[in-house]
């Protein structure tokens, strides 16, 4: 159906308050939208003010972060050469367990 039949089809007064409907659902999501942003900024405000007033700042999940001397150098932690000797003969182990007896070339 084109324009023409839809505007036959309503009276001028129907069409008067379906502009006036148009025109109140567009300022709607205008204020929803702007209720949206003033929500975020009230929450926005309400962790500044909790965090002024000694309140612990919201948990996100996941690691905490670590906590250290501001400055200080991370040292890496390191096995000692017993520890890496012991590590590589038990690997040599279980690799040869997965492999099976080494066999010598055949003596024709």
């Amino acid at each position: 159906m084109n324009l023409k039949g839809l505007l036959k089809r309503y009276t001028v007064d129907q069409l008067k308050e379906a502009i006036k409907l148009k025109a109140q659902f567009g300022l709607v999501e205008v204020l929803e939208a702007k209720r949206a942003k003033l929500l975020k900024a009230v929450a926005k405000l309400d962790r500044k003010l909790a965090s002024l007033n000694g309140a612990p700042a919201r948990r996100v999940p996941g690691r905490p972060p670590r906590v250290g001397k501001p400055g200080a150098v991370k040292r890496r932690f390191r096995f000692s050469k017993a520890t890496r000797l012991k590590m590589a003969a038990s690997q040599r182990a279980r690799w040869a367990k997965v492999k099976g007896p080494l066999e010598g070339p055949k003596e024709a």
